[in-house]
């Protein structure tokens, strides 16, 4: 393990960070072994959420987009179809986000159009349709 990944400490709980096995030259992923959080870090930015953490699955599919500020209407119809069993995780980690940024959301992926502002205005509008729209199975 190197020094780097010794000092790295987890955004959410504080405690340090383990490096995974997983890790290469393009991307280092820890893990946290005090809380359940996974994390990754390319080169030259920040540290953030790995892949499959509620916040990646409400971005993921704003890779393309070029207006995600536009796009939260649709997005949540299609959570709501596809993942109902992840609204309340990913709603309570934009709320967390939002309210004690932990890192740049646009680099979760590589991002066509990596607009952070535009990123966060799409969390904020998503969980603002999460909530209002119904979901498929009535609830």
């Amino acid at each position: 393990m190197s020094v780097d990944a010794e000092t790295k400490k987890c955004p959410r709980c504080g405690g340090p960070l383990v490096m995974d096995s997983d890790s290469d030259a393009t991307m280092t992923f820890y893990n946290c072994p005090s809380c359940p959080w996974h994390f990754a870090q390319k080169p030259g930015q920040g540290l953030h959420d790995r892949w499959l953490s509620p916040l990646s699955i409400a971005l993921y599919s704003q890779i393309f987009e070029k207006h995600p500020d536009q796009t939260a209407e649709e997005n949540a119809k299609a959570l709501l179809s596809q993942r109902p069993d992840l609204i309340a995780e990913i709603l309570r980690e934009i709320d967390r986000e939002l309210e004690s940024p932990t890192q740049k959301v646009s680099e979760i992926f590589n991002f066509l159009y990596p607009n952070e502002d535009n990123l966060r205005i799409h969390l904020k509008s998503l969980a603002v349709a999460l909530r209002r729209i119904p979901s498929p199975g009535g609830s």
